[in-house]
């Protein structure tokens, strides 16, 4: 994979979270809404959410608990990135999470035509994310 093949805008195609046993533990189909912009200056954005179940209401409105709830249903973050052989690096410069800033994203990448799917290293609690995308 070349680093122009990533250039432009990818939407979400589906998503899956396989436990530590391999197991499935939950998926999201191609419906969720997902975006993921890849710039020819060397820079990208995901913004991906879980909407099911979520309160639909403005933030204001939101009890703490509601947006916790909601936050947890996102995954947003921009930085650099870069192709290491099979590996797209997203290097965080800003996230919804702080913890993720100033750290790099690995992911294991194939590319079929318009299709790309990530696999993602291990999480912390051993989770493995297959994240489905389309160039649009």
């Amino acid at each position: 994979m070349k680093r122009d093949d990533l250039i432009g805008v990818w939407r979400g195609g589906g998503q899956q979270v396989f436990g530590p046993d391999g197991s499935l533990k939950t998926a999201l189909g191609p419906e969720a809404p997902g975006w993921l912009i890849y710039t020819s200056e060397g820079y990208m954005m995901v913004l991906t959410s879980d909407p099911r179940g979520l309160p639909a209401d403005e933030p204001a409105r939101l009890s703490p608990a509601d947006k916790a709830k909601c936050a947890d249903a996102c995954v947003s973050y921009f930085g650099r990135f870069e192709v290491v052989g099979g590996d797209v690096l997203h290097h965080v410069e800003v996230a919804l999470f702080p913890g993720w800033t100033g750290k790099a994203r690995v992911r294991h990448a194939t590319l079929d035509g318009k299709r790309m799917t990530f696999i993602t290293d291990p999480d912390a609690a051993g989770c493995v994310s297959h994240i489905h995308w389309e160039k649009v």
